[in-house]
Parts: C-alpha cells; structure tokens; sequence
C-alpha cells in the first residue's frame, strides 16, 4: 500500500534497492502506473515517479520515460517540477496486466508508483504552506542582526533546510535564531496525522524587583501544529513583543 499514488506518510523510501528486472504492480498499490503528475510525498517516497507516456496495446512492448516529481531551483527560487528526475523503462502489456522493467531510479528518495487512490488527500495545511528555511533562525545561531517575526501573517509554516525541520522542545538560550528572545514550543508534537494547539515561550529576562531573572517563559503565545506524517506544519503569528522569533531546531 506504500507504493500508492495515495498514500502520504512516512517513513519516506528509495528504489535504489532495486535490481533491473520485471515487476507486476498489484494489490492495494494499484494495477498499472500512474500516467499523470503525482503530487509530492506520495508513494512513500519523497519523489514519486509517473509514467509519462501511454501504456502499449496489448501484446506489445514499448519503451516509455518515467518523471519523479520533485522542485528544481532557478536562481534563488524553488520551482514544482513535475519531471525533475526521469529514467526510461520497458513496458509490457500482458492482455490482462502490465509488467515493467523496472532499475534503480537516477537519486533519492525517488520511487515507483501504483495507481491506487489508496489514502485520501492530506490535510490543506500539508499541502498549502511557506517555506522558512532560513540558517539565521536555528537554534544554534548566534549572531547579529537580530530581527523580530512580527512581519509574519498568521499562516501555515514549514521549518526545513538550515533552519531545522521542526521547533525545538527545550528553552533555547537567549540571542540565539536570530533575535534576542528565541521561541520554542513547551509542549509536545502531535502524533501522525494530528493537530493540536500548543504553548510557544519565548526566553529572556523577568525583573524580580531591581533584580533580572532568567525567564524562559518571559512571553508566551499558542499557536496550532499539523503533524503532516513526515514532517510539521506551524500556524504561526506575530509574536506578543519584539525583538521575538519563532526558532527551528
């Protein structure tokens, strides 16, 4: 069921383990290849392939190129590309069934897909979000210029690349991602398919009298997280003072 145009969770698999022979795609991984576009982070995999050709008529062989859909960059940009990768394959129409000869894909994580619908379309905010994959916003940076997050408009975020690929779950020392009072998320990730609202504290100093305290909950705010199956989703929001950051782990 993995191999399903449908099914959209992890862990994410490679090909490459492959040998070059003939396959028959059966069961609920569908009956023949996809012939369209299929979306990213389907198959079980991070690049899911598709044929890009028609089946051959029955009895007949044929040679037909597969795409595996992933982004390409152009300049600083990343771009869908629906055939960012592509192999040619042999393709066998059996009467009733087809085979293919199917090789190691070009990368990974790169993947043959079935046809079948197997799992339904995942949540909006699995699908429709913003990239943050910013080096200054991880926890580990400690740098000047620090900058504040109230340009953010309460939407869905990714954190990925540099940045980390989730918020960290322990107070972040302070000047760190960026900004001066780093964001981390107190309290747990959903599990697979979840979503929850859940505490954000921002760590910095309290005065306590003429006294100034650490405080790694000097300010809070909630804001909801999506446990997409291989990744998080965050709908983050300005922050309740500045200089404060969201950070990724």
């Amino acid at each position: 069921a993995t191999r399903a145009q449908g099914y959209n969770r992890a862990p994410f698999r490679c090909d490459n383990v492959l040998k070059t022979k003939w396959y028959r795609l059966t069961g609920r991984s569908g009956n023949q290849m996809p012939t369209s576009c299929v979306p990213r982070n389907r198959c079980g995999t991070h690049a899911p392939g598709w044929l890009s050709g028609r089946h051959p008529s029955a009895g007949q062989i044929s040679t037909v190129k597969v795409c595996f859909h992933w982004y390409r960059m152009v300049g600083r940009s990343r771009r869908d590309d629906c055939c960012r990768w592509q192999t040619f394959i042999r393709v066998r129409n059996c009467g009733g069934f087809f085979v293919y000869e199917f090789k190691k894909p070009p990368a990974c994580h790169l993947r043959y897909c079935g046809n079948s619908a197997a799992a339904p379309l995942p949540p909006p905010e699995c699908r429709n979000y913003q990239w943050l994959n910013d080096a200054t916003r991880a926890q580990g940076y400690n740098r000047a210029p620090f900058r504040c997050d109230n340009v953010l408009k309460t939407k869905w975020y990714r954190l990925t690349g540099r940045s980390g690929n989730q918020m960290p779950t322990s107070c972040v020392p302070r000047n760190r991602c960026g900004t001066h009072a780093p964001g981390w998320l107190s309290g747990r990730h959903p599990s697979a398919g979840q979503i929850s609202t859940v505490k954000v504290c921002f760590h910095w100093y309290r005065m306590v009298g003429r006294s100034r305290r650490d405080d790694c909950c000097r300010w809070q705010t909630f804001i909801r997280v999506r446990n997409c199956g291989g990744f998080f989703v965050y709908e983050f929001k300005r922050p309740p003072a500045c200089q404060l950051r969201y950070c990724g782990k």
